[in-house]
C-alpha cells in the first residue's frame, strides 16, 4: 500500500532541490584515486633500478576505506576471540554451577 507524504517541505524524486540541479553542463571530472603510472619498458633488465624515486601516494579516500577495512576486520576478530573465550569459560563452569543450584533448590 502506497504512503503519500502530505509535507511540502520534503523533496521528492521528482522535485528539483536546486535550480541548476537538471540544467546541461559539462560532466564533473571523476578524481583519480592515484597518478597513473609511467608505462615501463617490457624489458626483462627492468627492476627497482627503473622504478620512480618517489611512488604515487594514494588518496585519503583510498587511505580511510583501508583503514576502515583493517579495523573492521581487527574488531571481528577480537570478538570473536571474546565470545569463544566467554563460551569455554561457560561450558567449564556449568557443571558447578548446576551443581551449585541442584544443592540450593532441592537440600539435602
Amino acid at each position: 500500500m502506497p504512503h503519500h507524504y502530505s509535507d511540502s517541505s520534503i523533496p521528492t524524486l521528482t522535485d528539483r532541490v536546486e535550480p541548476g540541479l537538471g540544467s546541461p553542463r559539462a560532466p564533473a571530472a571523476i578524481p583519480r584515486l592515484q597518478e597513473p603510472m609511467p608505462a615501463a619498458p617490457a624489458s626483462y633488465e627492468s627492476g627497482p633500478a627503473s622504478a620512480p624515486d618517489t611512488p604515487s601516494q594514494p588518496g585519503d579516500a583510498v587511505l580511510r576505506a583501508v583503514l576502515q577495512a583493517e579495523l573492521e576486520e581487527t574488531l571481528t576478530a577480537a570478538i570473536d576471540e571474546a565470545v569463544a573465550g566467554i563460551r569455554a569459560r561457560l561450558d567449564a563452569e556449568l557443571p558447578d554451577i548446576l551443581a551449585r543450584v541442584m544443592r540450593n533448590v532441592r537440600p539435602g
